[in-house]
């Protein structure tokens, strides 16, 4: 899973294999260390609710959890769907969240991408 945070919305890029294990009730979770000893990391975790909970983002010390609504992921896992797009209201305004599907670059990337989901504009060039 990849994260990006920009200005006040998060994106995390789901890999084939991460989704499969959200749907079947799992929790994907990663995990940066930074230089400073131990205390000094950031775990951002992805999980599905079930009930009549929301999708939600909360923040605490040295940890990011975004947790989908079960209805949600429903819809996402289907084939022609690319992502979950929500926009939480909070004190300070808006806060954009975007949980997508990882897709294969399409261009030469180094990065391994065998988990990657299959690019719908694999036939056009960049």
């Amino acid at each position: 899973m990849k994260m990006r945070i920009q200005g006040d919305s998060l994106r995390l890029r789901v890999r084939r294999s991460e989704l499969d294990r959200l749907l079947a009730g799992g929790r994907v979770e990663e995990t940066v260390h930074f230089p400073g000893g131990p205390a000094a990391s950031l775990t951002y975790t992805l999980e599905v609710v079930n009930g009549d909970r929301e999708t939600s983002v909360r923040y605490g010390t040295g940890e990011i959890a975004v947790a989908i609504a079960a209805a949600d992921a429903c819809v996402w896992s289907q084939e022609d769907k690319v992502g979950i797009y929500k926009e939480l209201h909070h004190d300070g305004g808006i806060f954009s969240l975007i949980v997508e599907k990882d897709f294969a670059c399409l261009d030469s990337m180094s990065e391994d991408q065998s988990d990657a989901f299959e690019n719908p504009r694999r036939a056009t060039v960049c």
